[in-house]
């Protein structure tokens, strides 16, 4: 007696998948690609805030080191408005735009761009003899007064006494 190996058998009609079946399936993929691209947001504007912060971190320590070297006064001013902030040298009737000041385009420091998501510099608290918006350091380096600054949800906090910064 043979046996048969190979069965040949005829496609079934009913064979595939369903209507019903690829409209689910396509309905699921979008639903895990939104979830996907709305933590691909937060998570790169988490990271925009975070160099943000830095860099304005690393201005403040340049510009405290400014006006050590050059014994003299040296004033971070914060337009809420458009976002940047500028740096001077010189008292508060007599001052001069650092021209040459790291990251300064338009005598302005600009924030790089991530896409959509967007800096916000927000709530400065500085109180110097001229604005709540501006930071000064007197000659040697030491703060007019210390302060904060919000930028999106976080905010930077810098000492009175020594112009150290920390970020909560």
């Amino acid at each position: 007696m043979k046996k048969k190996i190979l069965n040949k058998s005829q496609p079934s009609y009913s064979a595939g998948f369903t209507f019903i079946e690829l409209v689910v399936l396509i309905f699921v993929i979008g639903l895990l690609s939104a979830v996907a691209l709305t933590r691909a947001k937060d998570d790169t504007r988490n990271i925009a805030t975070s160099i943000a912060l830095q860099q304005v971190a690393t201005d403040i320590d340049y510009s405290k080191s400014l006006s050590f070297s050059r014994n003299d006064t040296i004033t971070m001013v914060f337009d809420l408005q458009n976002n940047v902030y500028s740096v001077y040298s010189g008292r508060n009737n007599a001052r001069s735009v650092i021209t040459n000041f790291p990251n300064f385009s338009n005598n302005k420091v600009n924030f790089p761009r991530f896409g959509v998501n967007e800096i916000n510099l927000k709530n400065t608290t500085f109180y110097s003899e001229k604005s709540a918006s501006e930071l000064q350091f007197l000659p040697g380096g030491i703060p007019y007064i210390g302060g904060s600054i919000g930028i999106n949800n976080k905010t930077l906090t810098i000492s009175n006494e020594t112009g150290k910064w920390t970020i909560n």
